[in-house]
Parts: C-alpha cells; structure tokens; sequence
C-alpha cells in the first residue's frame, strides 16, 4: 500500500471519525461563513498562495477544521498546558477548548449550516454515548440508546443526524447506523471487516462500503456504493474490485478513493459516480502513491497528502479533469494536511505541521489576502534572512539567499512595500552587519572571493549609493566588525579591531571614507551598541587597564573623547558566574539590554533588563501569571512600544517562542513562531517584519493596536474623528475625504483582536461620515473600555481610538 494510503487507514479506521465533516454543495458554490455564494469571485485570491497564522497553533494534531456561523472549530488530538481536549473553538486570540454538558471526549464532528453537531462520552460513564448541537450561545446534549455503543456522527441529510456504531456479536463484528432520534436502524452489509462512508448527496443519504484488508490481496477487494431507501440500503450499480478508502461528494458527483493491488505494489485510483454510473479519473504519477483524503472546498475538489515528503493539497480543474498542485509543502517529512475549510474570505488549513509554504505554524494555518505572511507573496528570498534595515527608499533585507522569488538576488535584496528591487551584486561574499547613513547602504563582511585572491580572513567594508558600491578601507588587519552606531554626526562601527601598528580597540570610526579605530579604546569586544544620552553605551567584554592590572566589563560608554566602564551586577543563577549581555537598544528614557542572564542583583528578570542612567531594575515582568522571557533574539521599538522576538515561559514554565508585544502591564504573545530563532525584526510603514531562516513575515501593526496611540495618531486627525468621544451611544466618523466602495471599517479591542466590520457597498455613494448606533456596538461585543477604529481604502489605513464609558 503507498504512504499516503497507509496514513489515511492508520488515521480514519472504524465507522465514524473522519467522515465528520461533509458537504454536498452544487457545483460552482463556495460555502462562506454559512451561506452560499457563486465561487468565481471567491476563487482568485486563492490563486496566488500566501499563509498567515492563527497564534497559537494548538499542540498535538488537527483532523478536522470546522466553520459554524462566525465561529471557527478544530477538531482532533491536542495537548494544552492544564489538560488534553479533542475539540477546540478560535477565541480571537487563543484556541479555547469547545466543552458541552456531560461530554469529555468527542468522537465526530460535522458543520450543517450555522450548526455544529458532534458525538463524544463522559469518561465516568464509558458506556453512555451523546449527540450534542452547538447554536451559537446555545448547546444541547441528548444521550444516545445505550446498546450504540462506540457511538459516531456519520452524516447530516436534512438537518437529521446519522450515527454509526459496531460491536461484536457471536464473535462477529456487526455494523449498524440509524437516525440519532430514533432507536430504528439498518444493518450495513457485509457486516464484518468492511470500511464505511456515510454522506449526503443531493439531499439523500449514501453510504461507500468497502474492504480494508491489510493482508495479501486475495483478488476479494471490492467497493460498493448504496443508497438509502426507507430503511434498507440499495446498491448502486456493480462493485469495484478495490479497496475503499474515502468517499465525498461535491453535489454533482459522488467521489470514491480507492486502492488497487498491481502485484508488486499499491497503487491509488479515483473513481466519480453519477446518473451515468461510474467513471475513472487519471491521477498525476504522484498522486497515484500518495494521497490521504478528499475534500469539496468552494465546489472543487481537493486531494490532501501526507507522506514522507511531506504534504501538499491538489485541486481539480473540472473543465479539463486536470490536477494543479498549490504551493503548500509542510514541514516535517512526515507532516500532513487533515482539512481544509474556507471562514469568511479565508482559507484554513489543519493537520500535523509544524511550518507551511515555508513559514511557522504549528498544526492550522490561515491563509487570508494580508497579516501574518512571506513577504511580497510568495516572491521572498529562499534562505535565510538574517539583516533587515529601514531606508528611505524601503526596506534592505540582507542574509543567505540566492533568489528572490525567480530572480537572481545574492545576498540582498530592497522590498518598497509592493514588489522586490534587486540591486547590483554586492562584492562581498559573507555579510556579518549592514546599516544605512545619509541615503546610503553599509555593508560589512567577507569579500567575495570571485574578486579577491585566496581566503582572507578579514572583513571589508562597503557601501552602496544609487547602484555604485564605494570601498571603505582601514578593516584590513585583524578585525571584527559586528554592528555601526551613530552618536551625533559621528559614524561608528563596533566590534574588535587591531590596527596597523597592533593596537587594540573595539570601536572604528568613519573618518573621509575610511575606518580608523579609535586611540585609547579598551581591548577585548563590544557586540551592541547604542547612543543614549549624548553617550555611546556598549555592552560586550572590554578590557580596561589600571594600577597594572586588567578587568574586563560587561559595559562601558564612550562620550567621543573617553571611556568610562559602567558597573553591572549581571549574573548567572545559581552559579553567580558573570553574563556576557548580547544587545542594548534606546527607549525612551530606558535602555533595555538583554543577554544570557539570570539575575541583576538580587532581582529575578531573565533575558531582559533596563537601564536608567544610575540603576538596573527588571523589565517586563508583569503581574503573577504573565509571560516571562527565557531567550530573547532581537527587540524593537516601535512608537514607544517594545516588541521582543524569543521564547516566553508560562507560570508553569512551558515554553513558547514567537513575537510578542509589552503594554506596560504584561507581554502578550501577537504571533507564534517555528522553532528557528528570528535574526532580524524591523518596522516598515504599518507591518513588523520578522527575518528567519526561510522567509521575511509581517504582522499588521494596526489590526494589532501598536501603532495607535496619540503620538502615532497625531497626523491623522485631520483625516478621520469621532464625535463625540468618550462614546455613551451613538457616535459618528468623520472623514477629510470620501470613501469608495470596497473600503473596509473594522473595531479591534486592545489586544488588538477584530471584533467585526464591512465593507461599503456598491451603489451606496461616496460616504464621508460612518454613523453608528448603539445596536451596532451591543452586536460587535463593545462595552465599557478602550477600542480602536481602523478605516482601510486602497492604500491608505486611517485609525482613531475611541472610548466607550457606557
């Protein structure tokens, strides 16, 4: 049997699990949030595939994703801090476990309309078995005949569950499947070592059934097709001599996978069965030995894979009965795609992974038109990033890549905010930092060896202005340069430099286009560097003679004339061993370091620490229960807010890495990375960047509340106000100029989290003023507190924070 054969039987043996969710839709329909629109218009963003992220991804793996309403469910195996649950709900920040009265473990789930069915048992009550109903705020549980025992959903045909179940009676096993509101049931035949099923189709109920021998084929394989008929089951047509593995339908057809034996391997097939009977499909060479599941997503069929390649999804173009591979590869080898599913204009995508297309998830991912996603749509470079740069003209990305996207791109590339502009070759080989001053680009690094003869060990220095690159000598004897500095007009490259007559220094200044360390400097290294009151504070190891004697320092400023080292009480806990710090970054009347350490003082603040002016104090501890940092990989501040890239630990000290954000209370995680460390972050007009070991991501400073604030909002007052604010009811938007149809308002609380919005409409004028009533705010969910007002037309993004004192 092939891989992705073996996968689908390993994961949905029995009656019940894995058929949870099934649609019949009529071709051409797309289900979106519930209803039912034409799919043509619902297609196109699906052609050019990005991922963005719902963080967390939940631990453990997805079988299922399920869309109710508004509301967006997983369905499947996860481990969580305080308990193991099988059904999940999307909170809007957090996956929440999704509980009803009396039920522990659910068994099978199934979406019909706005409602979400499931079945599942009490673990005190093994024996007792339960179909449950969410409704929106409303659940209701009704406990199933007592001899159903390992009771399933099947299917829904009309509003009316199916439910199957199997137990061995005089040594055989039997199965039987009956509507969940009666004790009235039907007897699937043959009744022992078979696989089945259930779906609707065209509003009637049909079951697949077929053997899953896993023994040597013996030439009795067979799949059958049958449809019900008062309470009998009718076959459909003759039986195909294969091996059931999954059955679907799209509202046109009844799909069947399947597996056939060719006498030295297995080999998948895919039949489609219709008024005209049954018909075969020719599969691509890799799917006829790897494929787990169908799927009907907006009225195409899909074909979801698991193997030891990894996992892709596969969608069939109807017209040409062709297959068109969409860029999705999940990582590791032995990931797979479980489900797929569409919520609102979104894609989601669940399974075991933990990356997608090339970037972080663990387990779900949403694919949406902006958010969390490779930047430029795919078009990224293909290693990694390890250097991002704010310049006028945009944004330098600098690492180990060769491409980006189709284009040849060594080392660097500018992103503008829409497209990618590859810039001349740099001549170096290597680049260990890149910077910019006065509209030009630093770069730092080994030469290249195309242009230099042998292997020289020291860095060199270049910038580039326009498209000409500019040599800057004075690196040429023993040197590491590993960042630049500015203090005044004064430019600064840190690091550990020797110059020609064996001087030692760990600081080089610019001087007519040439570095040249600078006299009287300590030996020893500094590895960051920031200006801070009129002075340069660096942190590394620096050595500082006096009375005969050399002791190093972790810190140390350089006012431009001398040194002065600064005392620190970084320690290591519990060995009191002094810690290197890795990074020092201004904020504010602050500066935030962070290194290896455990301990300043006496106080407890790993990874993080503030400095201001004459004391250590902790940074970002927050209250009993918040985040703490363990491993901090790079800081950014944006308009006065911290954003730090590394790995938090809960109150119970589980770890997770990804992007969070501090509020002056508590971090908050805004984005769950992959295990890989970020190498670079950097804001850029309204998006964080994060630079890694595949791709370049961004995050919506917006939609997460970061950027408002009424330094960040003062520009725009003149462009968008609320009358009147403080809000006690109705309120109205103003804006300097009108809105066109398409442009979007949305609400988000300060957690950044969406709460609800729309679009204008066509035909509906050119509106300069929003008015909303006081329905409107009990519907989004806003009461009493702190909102943010975002307004998107195009290009531009207006926000206004409103407060609401009702």
């Amino acid at each position: 049997m092939g891989v992705g054969s073996g996968l689908n039987r390993g994961l949905r043996s029995g009656l019940g699990r894995g058929a949870a969710k099934r649609r019949g839709l009529g071709a051409g329909v797309a289900l979106i949030a519930g209803l039912a629109f034409p799919s043509q218009s619902q297609t196109a963003w699906r052609d050019t595939w990005t991922e963005t992220f719902l963080p967390p991804g939940p631990a453990g793996y997805a079988d299922e994703v399920l869309v109710a309403g508004d509301a967006l469910f997983l369905y499947g195996t996860f481990r969580l801090p305080d308990e193991e649950a099988s059904l999940l709900r999307w909170g809007g920040s957090a996956w929440e476990v999704a509980s009803w009265p009396g039920i522990k473990t659910v068994t099978a789930a199934q979406v019909s309309g706005d409602l979400l069915y499931i079945t599942g048992s009490n673990d005190a009550f093994p024996l007792e078995w339960y179909l449950g109903i969410w409704a929106g705020d409303h659940q209701t549980v009704t406990v199933l005949p007592t001899e159903w025992g390992n009771a399933q959903l099947a299917t829904i045909v009309g509003g009316q569950a199916y439910v199957t179940w199997g137990r061995y009676r005089d040594g055989v096993r039997r199965s039987w499947i009956a509507r969940a509101d009666t004790a009235q049931s039907w007897v699937i035949e043959p009744p022992t070592d078979a696989r089945h099923r259930a779906l609707e189709h065209r509003g009637r109920l049909f079951v697949a059934s077929g053997s899953e021998s896993w023994a040597d084929p013996d030439g009795s394989d067979w799949t059958r097709l049958s449809v019900a008929v008062g309470d009998s089951l009718v076959p459909l047509g003759s039986d195909l001599p294969l091996v059931l593995e999954d059955a679907i339908s799209d509202g046109e057809a009844i799909w069947v996978s399947s597996s056939r034996f060719t006498g030295s391997d297995w080999r998948n097939e895919l039949w489609s069965w219709d008024d005209a009977g049954w018909r075969s499909h020719l599969l691509p060479p890799e799917l006829q030995t790897s494929f787990s599941r169908l799927e009907v997503s907006g009225g195409r069929l899909h074909l979801l894979t698991g193997s030891e390649d990894g996992a892709a999804i596969w969608r069939r173009d109807a017209k040409a009965d062709e297959w068109e591979r969409l860029a999705i590869n999940t990582y590791p080898k032995n990931s797979r795609v479980s489900d797929i599913d569409e919520w609102g204009d979104n894609l989601v995508v669940a399974g075991r992974f933990s990356s997608i297309g090339g970037v972080g998830a663990l387990n779900v991912a949403l694919r949406r038109s902006d958010g969390w996603s490779p930047l430029g749509a795919g078009e990224g470079p293909d290693g990694t990033v390890s250097h991002l740069v704010q310049a006028q003209e945009g944004i330098w990305c600098a690492g180990e890549f060769r491409t980006l996207g189709r284009h040849r791109a060594p080392r660097l590339g500018l992103w503008d905010g829409d497209t990618w502009r590859i810039p001349p070759a740099p001549p170096i080989d290597d680049i260990w930092h890149c910077s910019t001053r006065e509209g030009a680009l630093y770069l730092f690094g080994l030469p290249a060896r195309d242009d230099t003869p042998g292997d020289p060990s020291y860095p060199v220095s270049w910038s580039l202005r326009g498209e000409v690159w500019t040599p800057h000598p004075g690196l040429e004897s023993r040197t590491v340069s590993l960042g630049t500095a500015l203090l005044g007009s004064d430019f600064y490259a840190y690091g550990s430099f020797t110059d020609q007559s064996g001087q030692a220094s760990v600081l080089a200044k610019l001087v007519d286009g040439e570095w040249r360390p600078v006299a009287g400097a300590p030996g020893g290294i500094v590895v960051s560097a920031s200006a801070y009151r009129g002075e340069l504070f660096s942190v590394g190891r620096m050595a500082f003679s006096h009375a005969g004697a050399t002791d190093d320092s972790p810190a140390a400023t350089w006012t431009g004339m001398n040194w002065e080292p600064v005392s620190t009480p970084f320690v290591d806990w519990p060995s009191g061993v002094r810690a290197t710090p890795r990074a020092v970054i201004a904020h504010g009347d602050l500066l935030l370091i962070w290194g290896d350490f455990d301990y300043v003082g006496d106080l407890y603040s790993p990874a993080v620490v503030a400095w201001d002016g004459e004391r250590y104090r902790a940074f970002g501890q927050g209250p009993a229960g918040s985040p703490l940092p363990r491993e901090i990989d790079q800081v950014c501040v944006v308009d006065a807010t911290v954003f730090a890239a590394g790995v938090f630990v809960d109150h119970e000290n589980a770890p997770t890495r990804g992007v969070y954000r501090w509020d002056g209370t508590r971090w908050t995680l805004i984005a769950q990375t992959d295990d890989r460390p970020v190498r670079a972050m950097q804001s850029f007009q309204d998006r964080l960047l994060i630079g890694g070991e595949s791709v370049v991501r961004d995050l919506d400073l917006v939609e997460t509340a970061t950027r408002i604030s009424s330094t960040a909002l003062s520009p725009l007052q003149s462009m968008i106000q609320v009358e009147p604010n403080p809000i006690q009811g109705a309120f109205r938007v103003l804006l300097a100029t009108p809105l066109r149809a398409g442009a979007k308002w949305s609400i988000h609380d300060v957690s950044g989290r969406r709460l609800g919005g729309e679009a204008v409409a066509a035909g509906s004028g050119s509106p300069r003023v929003l008015t909303f009533k006081q329905d409107d705010l009990d519907r989004l969910g806003v009461s009493r507190g702190v909102y943010f007002l975002r307004v998107a037309e195009g290009e531009r993004t207006l926000a206004a924070r409103i407060v609401v004192i009702r």
